[in-house]
C-alpha cells in the first residue's frame, strides 16, 4: 500500500483491524546479509541446507539477494532495528552460519515492523483503509479485473471498488488446516 500510493489511490481492505496479523505477533527477526564477512552465497547455502530439499530455489535466491536491499530501504525509511553502541546488533540463530538476524525491540520485531509500515502507509494521503470489510469477489470485464465487490460488517452494506489493479495479500492458507494459530 505504501509503495502503491505513489501511483494513485489505494484502498486497504481487511476483514479485521489493520494491526491484526501473524506478522504483528512474529517474535523472530529478519535475516539479511549486512555484515562485511557475510555473503548472499552463504545465506543461500544456509537457507537451502536448513530447508532440507523443500525450498523453492528461485524463491530462496530472490529472498537472499533482495533481503539486504529491503532491510536497508526500511532503515532509510526510519525503521529502527536494535543497536548497541550505534551499531546494528546482528544475531546468530539456528541454520545460519553468520550473524545476520536483525531484531527490533528484542522479540517484538513483528509488532514494531508491521506498526512502522502501517503508519507509513496510512500517513499517505492517497491511502484509505476499510476495516471490518471483506472481499466477496473480483469484478471482471473482458478478462480484466476492474473492481472489487466487498461487504462492510459494521454498516451491513455492499461496497463496490472500481480499480485498475488489485493486489491480493490474504495470508489465508491456514484455512486448509483443522487447527491453526492464525488470528
Amino acid at each position: 500500500a505504501y509503495h502503491s500510493s505513489k501511483y494513485g489511490k489505494v484502498a486497504i481492505v481487511t476483514k479485521a483491524q489493520l494491526d491484526i496479523s501473524n506478522s504483528y505477533y512474529a517474535q523472530g527477526g529478519i535475516a539479511a546479509v549486512i555484515s562485511p564477512g557475510d555473503s548472499t552465497e552463504n545465506h543461500l547455502n544456509d537457507t537451502l541446507e536448513a530447508g532440507r530439499g523443500l525450498c523453492d530455489v528461485d524463491a530462496a535466491e530472490i529472498l537472499v539477494n533482495e533481503g539486504r536491499e529491503r532491510v536497508l530501504e526500511l532503515i532509510e525509511m526510519g525503521m529502527e532495528f536494535d543497536k548497541k553502541d550505534g551499531e546494528l546488533v546482528l544475531g546468530l540463530e539456528g541454520g545460519h552460519s553468520h550473524r545476520r538476524i536483525l531484531h527490533a525491540g528484542g522479540d517484538a520485531t513483528g509488532k514494531i515492523l508491521t506498526s512502522f509500515m502501517l503508519k507509513k502507509a496510512i500517513e499517505q494521503p492517497s491511502v484509505q483503509s476499510f476495516e471490518n470489510v471483506t472481499a466477496i469477489r473480483l469484478i471482471r470485464q473482458q478478462n480484466c479485473i476492474v473492481g472489487l465487490h466487498a461487504y462492510d460488517f459494521v454498516t451491513k452494506k455492499n461496497i463496490i471498488f472500481k480499480t485498475k489493479a488489485v493486489i491480493i495479500a490474504t495470508g489465508g492458507l491456514s484455512r486448509v488446516f483443522l487447527r491453526s494459530t492464525k488470528p
